[in-house]
């Protein structure tokens, strides 16, 4: 139903406008660069990819700015290095030895690649757990990594799929918001900036505040 689909794009868009943050949709809901146009024309930050292959389609597509949501680990680091000549390339990550991987094959291609470091929120996919324990990570790495460089925390609530109702969401969504301030925090207090604060699922952020 295409005016349904671009009125969807569009609230959403506004909302986050309003909001005072970017949009970065995630293209794994329509793999489709005619979607992907829709967004871009509404406005939108960047596009999120789930793999490899979806990035690489996008930015095939014309797509500048992207953010692949798992972790460059493996025989897919060399195709990330790659991509990261064409494209304002971010990936997700939750441990050293991935940034050193990633930083090295960086380094070697010149190339440069951001990433965020994922904050576990109740999902129980991938990421650390918040606070001063993740800066005690994160700071040195973000302090010494210059090819890949620290580009922010995320944090992704998927359990919010499951919530019984709206006052359950909302209480996701702020967790989901909290682990995130929090390590920046931390951060802050060993003096590393976090550039971008990422959160939002389809559900959470219909409960979006500034």
């Amino acid at each position: 139903d295409g005016p349904t689909l671009v009125d969807n794009v569009r609230r959403m868009a506004a909302r986050a406008r309003g909001a005072g943050v970017d949009l970065w949709p995630h293209s794994k809901t329509h793999k489709s660069l005619a979607v992907a146009s829709v967004q871009r024309e509404h406005g939108i930050g960047g596009l999120t990819a789930a793999t490899l292959r979806e990035a690489e389609t996008f930015a095939d597509g014309g797509i500048e700015d992207i953010l692949i949501a798992y972790p460059p680990v493996g025989p897919r680091l060399p195709r990330v290095v790659e991509l990261a000549k064409r494209v304002r390339l971010r990936v997700v990550l939750d441990n050293a030895d991935t940034v050193e991987a990633l930083d090295d094959a960086c380094r070697k291609a010149g190339a440069e690649v951001g990433y965020l470091w994922e904050i576990e929120c109740g999902t129980g996919r991938i990421g650390v757990e918040p606070g001063v324990g993740a800066a005690r990570v994160i700071a040195p790495l973000a302090e010494r990594t210059r090819s890949a460089r620290f580009a922010g925390l995320m944090s992704f609530a998927g359990h919010a799929y499951a919530a019984a109702g709206p006052e359950e969401i909302g209480g996701i969504a702020e967790q989901e918001g909290r682990v995130v301030r929090d390590t920046a925090a931390a951060l802050a207090d060993k003096g590393v900036e976090t550039p971008a604060l990422s959160v939002g699922t389809t559900p959470t952020s219909h409960m979006l505040e500034r």
